[in-house]
């Protein structure tokens, strides 16, 4: 794996980790779709994910 997709792999990490939504700007396109089995409904574009990472987040917070 590349260095550049390793750096990728943790900014993403850090959406989950850190709950920082802001970079789903950065890594996402406008035009993504994410499908997800346990969804009802595809993910679309990067507000749909900045939701669906939030939802994520609201469900499972991290621990204190």
């Amino acid at each position: 794996m590349s260095e550049e997709n390793k750096t990728l792999a943790r900014r993403w990490a850090d959406i989950f980790n850190q709950g920082n939504l802001d970079l789903v700007d950065e890594i996402y396109a406008s035009d993504f779709v994410g499908h997800d089995p346990t969804m009802p409904e595809d993910t679309r574009g990067v507000e749909g994910a900045r939701e669906f990472y939030g939802m994520y987040r609201n469900a499972f917070p991290p621990p204190k």
